[in-house]
């Protein structure tokens, strides 16, 4: 849903200002405006163990409009609490248009409409359901532990799932995205990070660990922008290309204000296939980044910008790819050639001016 305006200590906080960092040099921005899903995620009083709970898993929204130069988020508004019946984790569109959310240690993912009202859960087949990944074809959904067994779960319709044993270099994971030619691959870590990158086999279900102890390894995004895998984890955005599995293309390292030391670190990263990436950090803030032009999450000129969304943020649904809500271009002309919707609004324009001319020329005869 974007519109673009051109080709475990707990400490509740209260909303703090927008730090906009420039990495130096001359900054590249690509303006983008549009809504945000995101979860917080129900958090326990005294950790690590325990009720009573201080805080619900919720299902959220948010708007954001990002002018070149600095972020402006809106109000939060509440989709949905899940009070202390279960967690909000991972979360995700549906093909309908329902939103996908991974109940955590329940072992559940619930469905429900992006507006609000009845949730539906089924069994995810494993004790965790924590981050979720659609996959392309929009028929399954995969969540998994922190790290956990893996579970795909039927959307066609939505159904219990089913646990697949994994076999290989990690038999735990945490996360799955897919490429654009579908290619799977996958993080296995804890919630802090630090952990293992590779790719997975989902009809084997073999994993194949391509670069270990890597920090960034936790939540993971497929850019259609770069062609590259966005990586968030501990306090690091790394990027990996496809055609080197083994080397970090670019490594970006944050200072994350210090709100709280155990939730100072990313959770799940979203990125809009146009050169935008927001992460989660769990103390509640969000880290946006703008490499529209650079291509490189660490080159210079990226603008770069932390401010805080809600406590206990958890993770932030797709912007694009599976899993991202679903925009309908506008139709074809009947028997025509179809054209890309950002072409449409100039051939609109062209037809406005030529009825004008021909009007005029009709005017003086």
């Amino acid at each position: 849903m974007l519109r673009r305006t051109r080709p475990r200590v707990l400490l509740l906080v209260a909303a703090l200002p927008a730090v906009t960092l420039f990495t130096g040099g001359v900054a590249f921005a690509g303006p983008v405006s549009g809504e945000l899903f995101y979860t917080t995620f129900r958090a326990p009083n005294p950790v690590p163990v325990g009720p009573p709970f201080i805080s619900d898993g919720t299902v959220n929204r948010v708007t954001f409009d990002f002018n070149g130069t600095t972020l402006t988020l809106g109000s939060p508004q509440q989709i949905h609490t899940f009070g202390t019946a279960s967690n909000a984790d991972g979360i995700a569109f549906a093909s309908d248009g329902d939103l996908l959310i991974g109940g955590g240690n329940t072992g559940n993912v619930h469905k429900l409409p992006a507006s609000g009202g009845t949730v539906t859960s089924v069994a995810a087949g494993n004790p965790n359901a924590f981050h979720l990944a659609v996959s392309p074809d929009g028929n399954t959904v995969y969540t998994a532990g922190l790290p956990g067994g893996l579970s795909a779960v039927p959307l066609n319709p939505f159904a219990n799932g089913t646990p697949h044993g994994l076999s290989g270099d990690d038999v735990n994971i945490t996360q799955i995205a897919f490429d654009n030619s579908g290619n799977a691959y996958y993080t296995a870590s804890d919630a802090f990070g630090n952990g293992q990158f590779g790719t997975i086999d989902l009809t084997t279900f073999v994993t194949t660990r391509t670069i270990p102890n890597l920090p960034a390894a936790h939540g993971m995004a497929w850019d259609d922008h770069t062609n590259t895998i966005i990586l968030a984890g501990d306090n690091h955005i790394s990027q990996i290309d496809p055609a080197d599995l083994a080397t970090l293309k670019s490594d970006l390292t944050i200072t994350i204000p210090a709100v709280n030391d155990l939730l100072d670190h990313f959770d799940q990263v979203s990125v809009d296939g146009e050169g935008h990436a927001f992460a989660a950090i769990n103390n509640g803030n969000v880290f946006f980044l703008d490499y529209t032009d650079s291509g490189e999450v660490n080159a210079s000129g990226n603008v770069q910008q932390i401010q805080f969304l809600q406590n206990f943020l958890d993770d932030i649904a797709p912007l694009s790819g599976p899993g991202a809500p679903n925009v309908e271009p506008p139709p074809p002309p009947p028997g025509g050639i179809p054209l890309p919707a950002a072409v449409w609004p100039g051939v609109m324009l062209l037809g406005s001016l030529w009825a004008a001319a021909k009007a005029k020329r009709r005017r003086r005869a």
